[in-house]
């Protein structure tokens, strides 16, 4: 089996995706819900996760540049279906599939978190947006002071 090694690799991607999916969810109830302690809890997931996520991304190049120079081809295309297309005829159906199931999942996973991370960072800014209102609303305010000035 060419891809068996990638296929490994593939599913620990995969896992660690759906962590980082749960861990953006988990961080927008925190900023909907205002709560500071779990916010910072899940930046530190985060950044737990980023170098992981590096390691495996490079461990994904390095084994299809493996399978690559198993037949004596190189490449400078390191995805799944650039792979897929090259070896169609030495793949059997059953690897065509996994792969393009995890390529699938992996995609699914990628575009839910960068939807989400948008909604996060709409949230973030809208806060922003009204804690600066907010302020200069009562900065501005003329009417009564807003501030006791005791000596």
């Amino acid at each position: 089996m060419l891809t068996e090694k990638l296929t490994g690799i593939l599913t620990d991607e995969e896992n660690l995706l759906s962590s980082i999916l749960k861990t953006a969810e988990e961080k927008q109830t925190a900023l909907v819900a205002n709560n500071r302690d779990a916010l910072d809890a899940c930046i530190k997931e985060e950044e737990k996760f980023l170098p992981r996520l590096r390691e495996i991304e490079f461990s994904r190049i390095k084994a299809i540049q493996s399978v690559y120079l198993t037949v004596g081809k190189k490449t400078n295309d390191f995805t799944i279906g650039a792979l897929i297309s090259e070896f169609e005829e030495n793949l059997s159906d059953e690897e065509k599939n996994i792969l393009s199931e995890k390529q699938e999942a992996i995609r699914n996973l990628i575009n839910t978190i960068t939807k989400l991370n948008e909604q996060n960072l709409f949230l973030i800014n809208h806060s922003r947006r009204f804690i600066s209102e907010t302020i200069n609303a009562i900065i501005n305010s003329s009417e009564r002071s807003i501030l006791d000035k005791k000596v």
